[in-house]
């Protein structure tokens, strides 16, 4: 803390009736010589050397022969900034405002300076002047006729104790501002503190779903590596009936009906070797552009006349590096789902952009780097997903359709390629909303991770 230094007040004011008293005040408390102690006289007598004078506190005095003028006085130091530390104000004045009076009147306006009632007189005791002041420590009696010396301490001393008082309240001033700097940089801490706690709890429970993610998908690669062999021992079987069974008996619907299922489990086996990420991408650059208007060709077929699909792609080539297979799987696995949340028909939507991303930020579970990315939104105006679905929308062999119309590996599956890829998904929903899936893919320049120059600008995404 800064050591506190403030200028010396030496203002002084007397408030009396009469010339004399102004003159004696000012001939005790301004001398026109330095003044030289006793022991500089005693030193000057024994040695016979010259004194060496000794600087005396000089005070600067205003008086005023009236209470109201004293009064008026007053106000003015205090709009100047230049305030009084000490008054001696007489007790009889006339005509006007006795001392008591214009003392009271002075405290009402300075409530720092120290008075000393000059009186001769017992015409309020000490208890009266304070219960009508109500205070009494910056309150003194000096009993006329008064000594030289017990003016001059009296001078010193009290205009000691304003100054001690300015000081005083200037270091509370100080501490004040300096606890509330302190209390301000400690609340920031403090929430900063709760943001970082909430972000490692965020990242802890990625960990943990990420752990328990690998978990089922090393289980379910070794049960779909396994479970494929057997597939392809019951097709081969299945082939070999076929050849020796009469058309149209029963036996040779059991055997289509045997075949039906076992495409239907070899189609399990394929997800559930893409969800564990063990099926082998056969990645290639290509425009993401035109895997989109060609699946929209497509979708128009598939998805039957009651649903409305709009295509609309960025106006520049957006480049990945990618599966365009495991790609449109993902797009169409999308594209079946918004159809049967839209049961009585509505509309798809299918949009791709650049978008830039700032700064490293963490989203939904995969901690992402800056720089340019695709985003393909897919957009549905069906049904919505309920706000406690949301959480598991991504776990494997989680579904809300009806038993036997979803295996619950769809969404799994299509997370798990897009991470494959680099990239991640994000969603946004409310019931009877629709829903909306953004799908992020790294963008593949000509030199990696050279900036693009994209036209128009790539829209800049900064938040989750």
């Amino acid at each position: 803390m800064t050591e506190l230094t403030l200028p010396r007040n030496n203002r002084l004011l007397v408030i009396d009736d009469k010339e004399a008293i102004h003159a004696d005040f000012k001939k005790i408390l301004q001398p026109s010589e330095p003044a030289a102690t006793g022991l500089e006289d005693a030193r000057s007598a024994l040695f016979k050397i010259a004194q060496r004078p000794t600087a005396a506190r000089s005070f600067e005095i205003d008086c005023a022969p009236t209470g109201e003028e004293g009064l008026e006085r007053v106000k003015q130091a205090i709009a100047h900034d230049r305030p009084y530390a000490l008054a001696f104000v007489d007790v009889r004045m006339a005509p006007g405002w006795n001392g008591i009076e214009t003392t009271e009147r002075i405290f009402q306006h300075d409530p720092d300076i120290q008075i000393v009632i000059c009186t001769a007189y017992s015409d309020y005791s000490w208890e009266e002047m304070i219960e009508r002041f109500g205070q009494s420590d910056r309150l003194v009696i000096l009993k006329k006729p008064f000594d030289t010396v017990e003016v001059k301490q009296l001078a010193h001393a009290l205009t000691e104790k304003w100054e001690l008082g300015q000081k005083a309240r200037a270091r509370t001033d100080q501490l004040e501002k300096m606890v509330a700097l302190r209390t301000h940089e400690l609340q920031a801490a403090n929430a900063q503190l709760k943001i970082e706690m909430a972000e490692r709890t965020k990242a802890e429970e990625s960990l943990r779903q990420a752990q328990k993610m690998e978990a089922i998908g090393q289980l379910a690669g070794g049960i779909a590596h396994d479970f494929n062999n057997l597939l392809t021992v019951i097709s081969c079987s299945v082939e070999s009936l076929a050849l020796d069974i009469q058309p149209g008996t029963d036996a040779e619907e059991a055997v289509r009906e045997i075949d039906v299922a076992a495409s239907r489990a070899a189609k399990l086996t394929s997800q559930l070797l893409m969800f564990s990420r063990k099926k082998r991408i056969q990645a290639e650059r290509l425009n993401l552009n035109d895997l989109i208007n060609q699946l929209g060709t497509m979708l128009r077929r598939l998805l039957g006349e009651n649903l409305a699909v709009e295509i609309q792609t960025a106006d520049q080539p957006l480049t990945v590096h990618a599966d365009p297979v495991m790609l449109e799987m993902v797009l169409l696995n999308l594209a079946v789902n918004a159809r049967d949340a839209m049961p009585e028909g509505g509309r798809l939507s299918i949009r791709s952009e650049l978008v830039e991303i700032k700064t490293l930020e963490t989203r939904n579970q995969a901690t992402v780097n800056p720089g340019y990315y695709v985003c393909v939104c897919v957009e549905d105006t069906g049904n919505g997903i309920l706000p406690e679905v949301l959480p598991h929308l991504f776990e494997p062999f989680f579904t809300t359709k009806d038993v036997g119309k979803g295996t619950g590996l769809g969404l799994a599956s299509a997370l798990g390629v897009v991470q494959q890829h680099g990239g991640w998904i994000e969603v946004e929903s409310r019931p009877g909303c629709g829903a909306r899936f953004n799908i992020f893919l790294p963008l593949e320049t000509e030199q990696t991770r050279e900036e693009p120059d994209p036209r128009p600008k790539p829209r800049v995404v900064s938040g989750n």
